[in-house]
């Protein structure tokens, strides 16, 4: 439990990170492989949280396109309202993160 709300808490300050995923020259990545990214980065300014950058990355490649574009458009949504698809994501990605 303590990994998901570290996970929650990160990617619902994401929302800031998506909307620059597009301007860094790399629109070859797939939505999924921006998502990882916002992701491992968003965690990694947590003091004492690590992210696997690999284990996030399979977690992401789980979801759809769309579950993933909706998930970097709207992070600040609320978890309640969230995809089965996006909620095993977030389950997903707390198994991704080590505490320091």
């Amino acid at each position: 439990m303590k990994y998901r709300a570290v996970t929650a808490v990160a990617l619902a300050g994401l929302t800031l990170v998506a909307v620059g995923c597009g301007s860094d020259g790399d629109s070859d990545a797939t939505v999924q492989e921006q998502l990882t990214s916002a992701v491992v980065d968003q965690l990694e300014e947590v003091d004492g949280v690590e992210a696997d950058e690999a284990c996030v990355s399979a977690a992401a490649a789980s979801l759809s396109d769309a579950d993933a574009q909706a998930l970097l458009d709207n992070l600040d949504a609320d978890p309640a309202t969230l995809s089965e698809e996006q909620q095993a994501f977030l389950d997903a990605t707390g198994a991704c993160i080590s505490l320091g």
